[in-house]
């Protein structure tokens, strides 16, 4: 996958239609994203708890990600966050919120982004309770609680990439 591209900048920012650029703080539309972006079939989306903590707006504002990527015929996998011990720890809430957001959008459009999850233990990323226990002491070494860090980080990817292909 290529960065995103440097221009088409998001004039407001008002929740996830715009995407954050991996290189500076900014914001683009997705549906430019989209348009400046044709070669790639298929988008990864995960966003961590920090960024969808509220269960009801993650419902109500997952769609505005996902459709416009399933509209275009193209394919996206959603990855939930990862465990976190931090300020926003109530993680079932927020994969149900999710698995209720892609229903909604699987409704509505005959189709869905894959899910990959990246919390819960036995399931795609985190197979095991060691798993869990070493992904909760990396978790635990940031700031926020939030976000695995050092080996783990690059662990949880590999992880994550594991279960996509899969």
């Amino acid at each position: 996958f290529r960065g995103i591209p440097n221009k088409a900048y998001c004039q407001n920012f008002s929740g996830p239609s715009c995407v954050q650029s991996s290189n500076g703080p900014h914001t683009f539309a997705i549906s430019t994203l989209l348009a400046n972006q044709p070669d790639i079939d298929t988008f990864i989306i995960t966003l961590g708890d920090n960024h969808f903590s509220n269960p009801r707006a993650i419902r109500r504002e997952l769609p505005q990600l996902a459709v416009p990527i399933l509209e275009t015929g193209r394919t996206c996998i959603w990855v939930t966050p990862t465990v976190g011990a931090g300020r926003f720890a109530d993680k079932s809430a927020i994969i149900q919120a999710t698995l209720d957001g892609l229903v909604d959008v699987e409704t509505r459009l005959g189709t869905t982004c894959e899910l990959v999850d990246s919390y819960n233990v036995g399931e795609d990323v985190l197979a095991t309770k060691t798993d869990r226990q070493n992904m909760l002491r990396a978790v635990r070494r940031d700031s926020m609680g939030l976000h695995p860090q050092g080996r783990m980080a690059t662990w949880w990817g590999e992880q994550v990439f594991d279960a996509i292909f899969d």
